[in-house]
């Protein structure tokens, strides 16, 4: 056994200076990251497999008190099973380890950067880290994207509202995760609890990459361009706890002062509902109302009122008006259809197809249409155009008055 001590501690020192990495060549021999030194050093020096991640590695020998560790024993921080660091212990105290981002293999004290446990080594053969695969590669830039990053494997695929990212019932905990919304991550602000240096404001992403540290929480907040328009909903799978309940925007997800890391999350955004008008008209003067992308039919609302939105990007679908409880004739122009039939209702409804412009047909009324990227247009009457063609701008909103 004391050769192999030998050759442990002589393989490990000859990696000295070599360069930390969480990449796809982290097990050596160029660069490492802390498990992966342990690995490759392991395998040269004895021939045998320890496991290519801490929470195997730790898992294969005897659990010895850090003051009993011997050259060759290996030296761990956090909780057995669920342990974040590895180092290869040289005598005195001293252990050669792969710290972390931007920095290389090196010789630390525990004086300055104590375990939590040991293990002697039996050098009996431990399976490797199953390789994860989830999600899509790229990220496609539509609707609500995200993807998690897992310790010795880096970034898992891209995953969409309501799926899993991370894994369930295989100890393996997250340290990062990005997301975005219609390929941005700008429209986010994130607090995350990070093990060993507690609530950090991290941004537009949660945790942090090539630290070496697990997220154990997260408070998340749209900024105020999406805030208006949706609302976001998301839960953790924390380790020894599972599932815990959906929470809201600026809550607390997951679990601090325990050492339980997230190994999975969820989100799920939501389009607000828009309160606007009357469900029923009134019969008496000028009503009109919108249907919206995503929202259906507004409420009724009376003379000079705005009817859909602005500032929410929501295109308009349809609209029809009634003055003292009789439909006025109107006509739409649909994207990708071009003008409609003259009827009570201009525009289409359930074909997810934007209105860009409109006519009504009267002259007791004057009316106005509020223009993607343009905003309001000047007022028209009795046929004119209020919008735009052939420039695939959709309409927001409308007014309309009584001459």
């Amino acid at each position: 056994m004391a050769k192999e001590r030998t050759a442990i501690v002589n393989e490990a020192r000859k990696h000295l200076g070599k360069p930390y990495s969480q990449g796809s060549g982290r097990l050596g021999p160029n660069v490492f990251d802390c498990s992966g030194l342990v690995y490759y050093v392991f395998l040269t020096a004895t021939g045998r497999k320890l496991g290519t991640v801490t929470w195997t590695q730790d898992r294969s020998g005897e659990r010895i008190s850090v003051s009993e560790v011997l050259p060759g024993d290996l030296y761990f921080w956090g909780d057995q099973g669920n342990t974040s660091h590895v180092a290869i212990a040289i005598g005195n105290g001293d252990f050669i380890h792969s710290p972390q981002e931007n920095e290389v293999v090196k010789i630390t004290n525990i004086q300055y950067f104590p375990p939590n446990f040991a293990l002697r080594m039996d050098l009996s053969e431990v399976a490797d880290q199953e390789i994860i695969t989830q999600g899509s590669k790229e990220l496609r830039g539509i609707g609500l994207e995200y993807r998690v990053h897992i310790p010795n494997q880096g970034d898992l695929g891209f995953m969409v509202q309501n799926q899993v990212a991370g894994t369930v019932g295989k100890n393996i905990p997250l340290q990062a995760v990005d997301i975005f919304f219609n390929g941005s991550s700008s429209y986010f602000e994130v607090e995350s609890h990070i093990s060993g240096l507690g609530w950090q404001n991290t941004g537009s992403k949660i945790g942090v990459k090539g630290k070496n540290k697990n997220l154990e929480a997260f408070k998340f907040i749209l900024k105020a361009s999406m805030a208006n328009r949706y609302t976001i909903e998301y839960r953790s799978h924390s380790s020894n706890v599972g599932w815990g309940e959906w929470t809201f925007e600026g809550q607390e997800s997951g679990v601090t002062g325990k050492n339980l890391p997230i190994q999975a999350i969820q989100f799920r955004l939501k389009q607000k509902f828009i309160a606007q008008g009357t469900a029923n008209p009134t019969k008496q003067g000028l009503e009109y109302r919108s249907y919206v992308q995503n929202q259906g039919w507004l409420g009724y609302v009376k003379e000079g009122n705005l009817s859909g939105t602005t500032a929410r990007t929501l295109p308009m679908e349809a609209l029809e008006v009634m003055l003292n409880g009789v439909s006025l004739s109107v006509q739409g122009h649909v994207a990708q259809l071009g003008w409609q039939l003259v009827g009570t209702t201009a525009g289409s409804i359930g074909k997810a197809l934007n209105l860009e412009a409109f006519k009504i047909m009267s002259e007791k009324v004057i009316y106005r249409a509020h223009i993607q990227d343009i905003g309001w247009q000047e007022w028209k009457t009795n046929g004119e155009i209020a919008g735009t063609i052939g420039k695939v701008k959709y309409i927001e909103a409308i007014e309309i008055k009584v001459i």
